[in-house]
């Protein structure tokens, strides 16, 4: 018998186990992302003198934060989509959910943008803007922007992961490729590149839509929904979607809170080391993400239909590990030359030392998204709060050392773990749960 070529064997492990094949998907396709952002940035530095510069950090940045809660809306519909999928509900149901939401979506939007349009002079004054035409552009900017997770969850909840992707990526190149030729070939001003966050948000979402046209047909239809089970449907959205709100804000305030607290703490150049430090550390983050992402609606539906989710979570809980300890290995190597080629400096051994030390201290959000996540999925969504004293705290605790970057970093390295330790004791009480549950079946 020949011997199977190495590439060969590579291919069939892959195809061996969905959740393997759809996180390797994801995460085959992020860097493309990840370029563009960078370059966005880059561009954005050089392109913009320092007003307008501060003018589209300000606008964007108010409207990025206020629609990062919406990270629930997209758990919530893709375990909703997942479960109906999984229990037979069919296209029609299907569409109603996402019909649902994108109803009560056009209504938030058409009042921010008049709101936009009525509070643009006022607004403008208060922040110091040079004209008040970044404020609507910076309303329809969140308008639409809303969508951009609305479109997430339904494909994710779909499992499909290669429009979901796709219409992820379209985002992030279209807005640096429209602010790259606003900027430079039109006019180097923050009105331009607001308009292309509103176009490429738009691109993003059509796509998404295309892909999520197509994936729907595969659901074979089904009867119509009585009027009561409708409306317990569309309460059943409602609740996921607030049950979502609370530990995903903590994990974003884990994520990225130091960073404010050390802009207020600590001196301008101090702030901007500590700031170059904590973007590289968030990579052991962000590599293992798409695990939690693919492995999502498969617990979803397993919780919907009474399937033993149990193999599925100590996979991706193994997979996110692993990559964990490769993305730390690989930043305690390279982090240094991964500095050099962002900033144009080597770095120092302080410098060094920092983006290490914060490389430990972020690693173990990679697992806390993954157990935040999954058991959201399972609709443990109690069990999931467990980060929400540990963000308190951080917050806290931070900020009596915000003229400290270590001590930030330390308290960054004691909450973070302790999260990861609560929320991997929360995932094995439940899975004996559901371990006993199934014994007592």
């Amino acid at each position: 018998m020949k011997p199977i070529p190495p590439l060969q064997r590579i291919a069939r492990w892959i195809r061996a186990d969905a959740l393997r094949r759809q996180s390797l998907l994801l995460l085959a396709t992020a860097p493309i992302g990840h370029a563009a952002n960078l370059l966005y940035q880059w561009a954005m530095m050089r392109g913009l003198d320092h007003g307008q510069y501060g003018i589209l950090s300000a606008l964007s940045g108010a409207a990025l934060t206020l629609l990062y809660p919406l990270e629930a809306l997209r758990v919530a519909l893709a375990a909703q989509i997942a479960r109906k999928a999984a229990t037979g509900a069919g296209t029609s149901d299907l569409s109603r959910t996402a019909a649902r939401w994108a109803g009560g979506l056009a209504l938030v939007a058409l009042m921010l943008i008049a709101g936009g349009f009525a509070s643009a002079s006022a607004l403008s004054q208060g922040l110091s803007l040079s004209a008040p035409h970044g404020i609507p552009l910076a309303a329809a900017m969140m308008a639409t922007g809303m969508y951009v997770p609305w479109i997430a969850g339904l494909l994710q909840g779909a499992e499909a992961f290669g429009w979901f992707t796709l219409s992820a990526q379209a985002f992030a190149v279209t807005r640096c490729a429209l602010s790259v030729v606003g900027v430079f070939g039109r006019s180097a001003t923050a009105e331009v590149v607001l308009l292309a966050h509103v176009i490429a948000a738009g691109c993003s979402v059509a796509i998404g839509w295309f892909g999520w046209s197509r994936v729907r047909r595969r659901f074979e239809p089904a009867r119509p929904l009585a009027a009561s089970r409708a409306d317990e449907s569309a309460m059943a959205d409602l609740r996921g979607f607030l049950a979502a709100v609370p530990s995903l804000l903590a994990f974003g305030v884990l994520m990225h809170a130091d960073v404010v607290v050390s802009k207020i703490g600590l001196s301008a150049a101090a702030a901007g080391v500590f700031a170059r430090a904590a973007l590289i550390a968030r990579a052991t983050v962000f590599l293992s993400m798409p695990v939690a992402l693919a492995a999502f609606p498969r617990i979803a539906a397993g919780t919907a239909t009474g399937l033993d989710i149990r193999p599925i979570w100590r996979r991706a809980a193994t997979y996110t590990t692993g990559l964990i300890l490769l993305a730390v290995a690989g930043l305690w190597v390279f982090g240094p030359l991964l500095w050099h080629g962002l900033t144009g400096q080597r770095p120092s051994t302080y410098e060094v030392a920092l983006v290490r030390a914060m490389t430990l201290a972020a690693a173990p959000l990679g697992g806390v998204f993954l157990h935040i996540h999954l058991l959201l999925a399972a609709a443990r969504w109690k069990a999931s709060l467990g980060i929400v004293p540990c963000a308190a705290a951080y917050v806290a605790l931070a900020a009596t050392r915000r003229s400290d970057s270590i001590g930030m970093i330390a308290m960054l390295a004691l909450a973070s773990w302790t999260a990861l330790v609560i929320l991997t004791l929360a995932s094995t009480i439940s899975a004996r749960r559901e371990r006993l549950k199934d014994l007592k079946g």
